[in-house]
């Protein structure tokens, strides 16, 4: 009878999902019950069903054309694009060579130190992040005030960002989301969970790619990205539920040596498929601060209000905008 109603289960959120999928093609919209039938399926299908949506996600549409990029990613030839591309197919992560540029590097910290974000514990309104007397472990910045500073803009439109997340992920990836956030250490009684700060899978896409730029020194005491080699493949049926999960859980599942703290520098760029096990490492002393821009095969998902259009969006950042014209499609208000 457990396995008649297990399948039952399993056929119900499989007709969600795919009805939802179809309102979402026809529509823009992803009704919630879709979505969350999406994130029960991955679970009990150890990902397939997200690898054929995705492929149906890629059908129909033609690659951007690139042979040799430049951007902060460096100089790619189309080579060294395949090879970013399997390091991540294999591990699960890449770590570039190349740094962010100083002078980028800069003017993200500058605004970072003078623009409002929003505590995400307590009262959710703006404030201006006070590393000596925090309110709250985690302080992200909106969206919209991202999309209106010119240095981000560039990095947005940037040509070898774009060129290895469609490598990995398919043709004309969309931008679904980009963030910004400073960590803390001085906060007393931190909410792991809530922070982040326990192991746990994203799924708010199909399928998707994270590009993390370390805006601070990260060492093993101020929080560096742990990822666990190789989860974004497989899950032992043991720990593929959704939620967090304690460290000594995954230990019982995964070999020691799979368990990565990633260090660097300030300036460090990372490529991450985090729908593998990560999480970020408790901060012991300092500050951090971290940028991300996520790309997917699709916006079908997790639903975030569209950035709008403004006379803060420079000239430059639309000309990128209409080149790669898809990828903006799903985040910018039109």
């Amino acid at each position: 009878m457990s396995a008649l109603i297990k399948f039952s289960k399993n056929l119900f959120h499989l007709a969600n999902f795919s009805l939802g999928y179809f309102y979402y093609k026809m529509k823009g919209v992803t009704p919630n019950r879709a979505y969350m039938s999406m994130r029960q399926l991955f679970c009990t299908t150890n990902g397939k069903v997200n690898g054929v949506a995705a492929s149906v996600d890629n059908l129909f549409k033609s690659e951007y054309k690139f042979t040799e990029v430049q951007g902060i990613l460096g100089k790619l030839t189309k080579q060294d694009i395949e090879s970013i591309s399997n390091s991540i197919q294999e591990k699960g992560y890449h770590i570039f060579p190349v740094p962010l540029e100083q002078d980028l590097i800069n003017k993200l910290v500058e605004f970072a130190t003078h623009q409002k974000s929003i505590p995400r514990m307590g009262e959710q309104v703006p404030v201006e992040y006070n590393k000596e007397n925090p309110i709250s472990p985690i302080y992200d910045f909106t969206n919209q005030d991202l999309f209106e500073n010119q240095s981000i803009q560039s990095i947005l439109v940037d040509e070898s960002l774009i060129a290895v997340a469609q490598q990995y992920l398919g043709p004309k990836p969309v931008l679904d989301l980009v963030a910004m956030w400073w960590s803390t250490a001085n906060y007393k009684g931190t909410n792991l969970s809530k922070a982040a700060q326990l192991y746990h899978f994203d799924l708010d896409r199909i399928k998707f790619l994270k590009f993390f730029i370390y805006l601070s020194d990260v060492d093993t005491h101020n929080g560096p990205h742990c990822y666990i080699e190789g989860s974004h493949k497989l899950k032992p049926k043991a720990v593929r539920r959704d939620g967090r999960i304690m460290d000594e859980e995954l230990m019982a599942v995964y070999p020691k040596e799979n368990f990565k703290e990633i260090t660097g520098k300030i300036g460090t760029i990372l490529a991450v498929d985090t729908i593998g096990f990560h999480k970020g490492k408790p901060l012991e002393k300092n500050d951090r601060l971290l940028f991300q821009v996520e790309f997917a095969t699709s916006m079908f998902g997790q639903y975030y209000p569209p950035v709008q259009r403004n006379s803060k969006l420079t000239e430059n950042f639309l000309k990128g905008v209409k080149r790669f014209e898809h990828t903006f499609s799903g985040i910018l208000s039109k």
